[in-house]
């Protein structure tokens, strides 16, 4: 009987911790995450790192990066329709290691700070 107890304790033990980590883990990944405003959208600034333009092969995407994120910036998406053929074309020419500043539609997905300007028209990218 002492040994169940014991053991049923230990369990309970191991248990808890295993819950207390994955909290600890989950409150990390949460806090690096960028706040959008309550419709969804998101202003973010920072310096281009790279500029991928060749849509054939996937999305046109941006990476951008100021003194505190990083976030992945997708003004293509090269299999469907694009809606916004003005940020798109914008966004084709700004080059790596210049200021941007993007206004578009936010999503956390796979532990990366995601913004697309395809949805609508009055999204954008623009050097600063």
């Amino acid at each position: 009987m002492l040994f169940i107890k014991q053991t049923l304790a230990f369990l309970l033990v191991i248990a808890l911790g295993y819950w207390i980590y994955t909290l600890a883990i989950n409150q990390e990944k949460f806090k690096n995450k960028l706040s959008p405003n309550t419709d969804g959208t998101i202003v973010f600034s920072g310096t281009v790192i790279s500029n991928t333009s060749e849509c054939e092969t996937g999305n046109c995407s941006i990476i951008l990066q100021n003194e505190k994120k990083t976030a992945y910036v997708i003004y293509d998406s090269g299999d469907i329709y694009c809606l916004n053929t003005v940020a798109a074309s914008k966004a084709k020419s700004i080059a790596p290691d210049t200021k941007a500043q993007v206004y578009g539609y936010y999503e956390y997905k796979d532990n990366q700070d995601t913004i697309r300007t395809c949805p609508k028209t009055s999204y954008y990218i623009q050097n600063i």
